[in-house]
């Protein structure tokens, strides 16, 4: 598989749907960490996670960050490299 560039994988992510976003990070949970995705709704931002559930105020502020569901949605998948 060719690796496409960062700025080329966000352009892609970007024009898919929130909801089909969404159905990519579970399928992405369930097939590199055991289901685990959690994502939190703030008064200010969201942010999420693949992996366990943080436990602490010190991972939650280590969980990437997002204006909007679809925003953070988009940043976890880039950051994990996600394949286009």
């Amino acid at each position: 598989m060719v690796k496409q560039e960062p700025n080329k994988t966000l352009m892609m992510l970007e024009k898919i749907s929130t909801e089909d976003l969404l159905e990519i990070a579970q399928d992405w949970a369930d097939a590199k960490y055991d289901g685990h995705l959690t994502i939190m709704k703030f008064t200010t931002n969201w942010r999420a996670v693949f992996g366990p559930t943080p436990d602490s105020r010190e991972e939650i502020k280590n969980m990437m960050p997002g204006e909007s569901l679809r925003d953070v949605l988009i940043s976890i998948l880039r950051t994990e490299g996600f394949p286009c």
